[in-house]
């Protein structure tokens, strides 16, 4: 099956901590609670270091169209308090990035 090339950026404006997000993405259980329409299983394969580092997530999700992802993120950095970076693998390869930026004064 060929394969295709795609970059996605998103920005997401959260009305919360930045602690209370890490914590919500921190247990890849929460993911299939908070965002349900997406995410329909989330087990971790590995708990990685103390840190987080190496920790392997098995994700099944969703989008609008009709068919399911199954694939795989590590975290390669093990820095959660500003940034997310995950290497994924299975029906998406490559590398995500997600920087936890506080905008205004809450």
């Amino acid at each position: 099956m060929p394969s295709n090339d795609y970059h996605f950026i998103t920005n997401w404006r959260v009305k919360s901590s930045r602690e209370a997000i890490i914590e919500v993405l921190s247990d890849p259980r929460d993911l299939v609670r908070w965002w349900p329409s997406v995410y329909l299983d989330a087990q971790e394969l590995r708990p990685g270091d103390a840190q987080g580092l190496g920790r392997v997530i098995d994700l099944s999700t969703k989008g609008w169209l009709p068919y399911g992802l199954h694939w795989q993120f590590e975290v390669t950095e093990a820095d959660p308090a500003t940034r997310l970076p995950i290497k994924a693998s299975g029906d998406f390869d490559g590398q995500g990035y997600g920087p936890l930026n506080r905008m205004g004064h809450g």
